[in-house]
């Protein structure tokens, strides 16, 4: 049986179609958590990279895919799922764009993270193209077009758990990874969607490798330096091999 879930989609970051910040679709103090977060990674970034690094790993950053519980601190108590990319504003001003959508329904983030694939592959196709110079979406039709997606969540599935921070996916295919590594995770049922943990998912990119982590509550921006960058182990992240390649 199937819950139709028809809304609960917005954005908050840069767009290069704009010369500041843009959010549509979400609230004001969820908008403020993920500024707060984002803003902090970015400023961590460029610390810990410098300026000589920093933008190279920033700009050559893989898309990350997430499902987060609604009870990391500043939210609003909804599990929500989306995706994250680097970006940047019309005057050269370099932020990340997140789009989320809601996973209400969903019983476990494992399960948004496995039965979202095809809203994901419709959100991330939408950010790239918000991103093309050749296109590049303002922030109203973006919401427009993110308004006219429908999508379908089971109203049943398998609890989640974790069994590690840092998973490698190798050169498995993402979608088949994600659903492989998800159905380890299944078991106790802890990543609750109501929770503070977060599945956070890429394909990778020149410096990360494919992978899959875990992480309760915000990642600490320090240690999300690794979303750009790949230094899983040197930045404080538990897992197999975690720097390998």
């Amino acid at each position: 049986m199937m819950a139709e879930t028809g809304g609960g989609i917005g954005f908050f970051g840069k767009l290069p179609a704009h010369g500041d910040f843009v959010r549509r679709g979400l609230d004001h103090a969820v908008a403020a958590a993920w500024d707060g977060w984002l803003g902090a990674l970015m400023m961590a970034l460029r610390e810990d990279l410098g300026e000589d690094d920093w933008l190279d790993a920033y700009l050559t950053g893989p898309v990350w895919r997430f499902a987060t519980g609604g009870g990391l601190a500043g939210l609003d108590g909804v599990a929500r799922t989306g995706v994250l990319v680097p970006s940047v504003d019309r005057v050269g001003r370099y932020f990340p764009l997140v789009i989320a959508a809601a996973a209400e329904g969903c019983e476990s983030l494992a399960a948004a993270a496995r039965d979202g694939t095809a809203l994901l592959d419709a959100l991330e196709a939408l950010a790239l193209r918000a991103l093309d110079e050749d296109d590049e979406l303002e922030a109203d039709a973006l919401q427009a077009a993110l308004d006219d997606l429908a999508w379908d969540w089971p109203t049943s599935g398998r609890g989640a758990d974790a069994a590690g921070v840092w998973v490698p996916l190798g050169g498995a295919q993402p979608g088949d990874a994600v659903g492989a590594v998800c159905h380890l995770l299944d078991g106790a049922g802890r990543l609750s969607p109501g929770g503070a943990d977060g599945l956070w998912w890429t394909d990778g990119s020149e410096r990360v490798e494919p992978g899959v982590l875990r992480v309760h509550g915000w990642p600490r921006p320090t240690a999300a330096v690794a979303l750009f960058d790949g230094a899983w182990g040197a930045r404080g992240w538990l897992g197999p091999d975690p720097d390998r390649g």
